[in-house]
């Protein structure tokens, strides 16, 4: 992109000389000390107009859509450019963005809106809807404020991004339906819908449908949990048929760490607590190298008749589960029969 700056303190000087040139030609016989501005002045003139400099929409907006372009085209370098240098964010997002790698994106910029702006910081108001199929990614629809500075050499970039408001879409790209955990399991349909109807999950706030899948002799929930302090939090329900035939609750346990540690995943640490034959708790967390990968998990699994049951919080992105949540967690997981 052109620097706009730079474009308008070359005006500016050349302003300042047909200034003097004219004041030359009205003004011949005054004395040439005061015909001329001095190299010093000018120099002055041109850094106080730098500072003074408040930047145009246009100029602004088209940071926040050249950032949305090339990380939908994928390209990294020209991405991280629309970052400011000192922007703590940096380090952070080229972690982010070599996971994304060969994954497509569609973002779309919504709404965007000046809320103010000055010749050293201006915020933008922006809607955008973010759109993938990477593995673990949930699409989304954000609203939030993008503050940016002034680059040394005038060019504005993104500081930090904040965010107002997080509303996840389907695949569709429409936003998922808020309803109560009751009105969900009626609405399931297949095989094994009454198998999920046949528990009850003691949950009261509202919860948004994400998928419901079966296959043989088995069917997982997953339900979006908007309003959990964390903003990324899934209630994930599973139910394995005649299981209690095949192998012990220890079994199982044992056999989710085995999974969970041949992944492929790093940072992986599992435990399980509270086991009788019947039940048991158990948390896991995920601190892979990969970003994306990161997430806690937190749940219980128990016998139902000869099925098994699996219900698990699950927060995506790098957390550390405090413990008011996991005793919260914990009294609603036990409570379900």
């Amino acid at each position: 992109m052109i620097k706009k700056l730079l474009v308008i303190i070359s005006l500016l000087i050349i302003s300042l000389v047909l200034f003097a040139c004219s004041e030359d030609a009205t003004k011949e016989d005054d004395n040439e000390s005061e015909q001329e501005t001095s190299e010093e002045e000018q120099k002055e003139n041109v850094t106080n107009s730098e500072a003074d400099y408040i930047p145009e929409d246009e100029e602004l907006l088209a940071v926040l859509e050249e950032n949305a372009k090339y990380f939908q085209q994928g390209d990294n370098d020209l991405y991280l450019a629309t970052l400011h240098s000192e922007s703590i964010a940096r380090e952070n997002t080229t972690q982010l963005l070599e996971s994304m790698a060969g994954f497509n994106f569609e973002i779309e910029l919504l709404e965007t809106e000046i809320i103010e702006k000055s010749p050293e910081e201006a915020k933008v108001r922006y809607v955008q809807k973010t759109l993938s199929e990477a593995p673990g990614y949930t699409n989304n629809q954000t609203t939030g404020i993008h503050t940016l500075r002034p680059e040394a050499d005038g060019e504005w970039k993104i500081f930090v991004t904040g965010y107002d408001d997080i509303v996840t879409l389907d695949e569709n790209g429409e936003a998922l339906k808020v309803q109560t955990i009751d009105s969900v399991l009626e609405s399931l349909e297949g095989t094994y819908a009454k198998d999920m109807r046949g528990i009850n999950l003691n949950y009261d706030n509202p919860v948004m449908l994400v998928g419901f899948e079966e296959m043989e002799e088995y069917a997982s929930l997953e339900l979006f949990l908007p309003e959990e302090s964390f903003t990324e939090t899934y209630m994930h329900v599973e139910v394995l048929k005649n299981a209690k035939n095949i192998l012990g609750m220890q079994d199982f346990l044992d056999n989710l760490k085995l999974s969970f540690e041949q992944s492929g995943f790093t940072g992986i640490t599992i435990n399980s607590f509270d086991v009788t034959e019947d039940e048991g708790m158990f948390e896991a967390n995920i601190n892979d190298s990969n970003p994306i990968n990161m997430q806690a998990h937190y749940g219980r699994s128990f016998f139902k008749g000869d099925d098994l049951y699996i219900i698990s919080y699950v927060v995506l992105g790098q957390v550390e589960l405090d413990e008011e949540t996991k005793d919260t967690w914990n009294e609603q997981l036990k409570s379900i029969e």
